[in-house]
């Protein structure tokens, strides 16, 4: 492949300064599904006050193989399965099928016309992100939450989801701060982890990116258990740290 060709165009442009260099166009191309997902959905928020602990792993082996010695699951589940429409879609669809419309217009009228061939190539970049904002967002969503697990342990919320790579993020109970819960119809919902984030601190696909139990079954059930696990851990560290006459 020789320089100047789209392909190798689009790989300069697309922001991958959180991965490592690739010797072949092969091995970039590999990375380009991450990259994408990089650049629109920040890797971990950390809760004000609760560290988050972050692992990597080549295979999922389970939520049991992260457990330490004394404890134990109380809840474990996963979010809903496949591909459906969020409340942010209402205006993120709109502006992609705008982007996109207006980035093919752009591109026509630029491969028609006698522009120079870089003028006709650089139109290729945004066309790949409104695909991506139209379509491939959905794909990437589902593939993540397919391979998404939940558990509540008697010492901290556990999240693990494995795509292109393992990813465990884990918030201890006594450090856990707020907690929100968003119910829908069906007896599913979202339970939410820290303070709510202003705008300017979204994705720009408008996510809240956060740390959560994302569409959960039974969520109003799952986050009263949160709580009163909660609860008994800080009972048992005040019972071990008080003093004894």
């Amino acid at each position: 492949m020789q320089t100047g060709t789209p392909v190798t165009l689009l790989l300069m442009v697309v922001p991958c300064g959180c991965l490592p260099p690739r010797k072949t166009v092969y091995g970039a191309l590999q990375r380009v599904p991450l990259v994408i997902w990089n650049a629109f959905v920040p890797r971990c928020v950390m809760l004000r006050g609760t560290p988050c602990v972050f692992r990597e792993a080549r295979k999922v082996d389970g939520i049991e193989s992260f457990l330490t010695g004394d404890e134990r699951i109380l809840w474990r589940g996963e979010p809903r399965k496949g591909v459906f429409l969020k409340p942010s879609d209402a205006y993120v669809i709109p502006f992609s099928l705008m982007w996109c419309g207006f980035i093919v217009f752009w591109e026509w009228g630029a491969i028609n016309s006698r522009a120079p061939f870089f003028f006709k190539i650089f139109g290729v970049p945004f066309i790949a992100v409104g695909l991506y904002m139209l379509v491939g967002r959905f794909v990437v969503d589902a593939l993540i939450r397919d391979r998404t697990q939940y558990a509540v342990t008697n010492q901290r919320v556990v999240i693990v989801w494995s795509f292109l790579r393992l990813d465990l993020r884990s918030f201890d109970l006594r450090n856990l701060g707020e907690m929100s819960l968003t119910l829908s119809f069906n007896d599913r919902g979202t339970i939410t982890f820290g303070a709510l984030l202003p705008r300017n601190r979204r994705s720009m696909l408008g996510d809240d990116p956060r740390p959560k139990f994302d569409t959960t079954e039974g969520a109003r059930v799952v986050h009263d258990l949160i709580r009163t696990a909660q609860q008994e851990a800080l009972r048992s560290t005040a019972s071990q740290t008080s003093p004894r006459w």
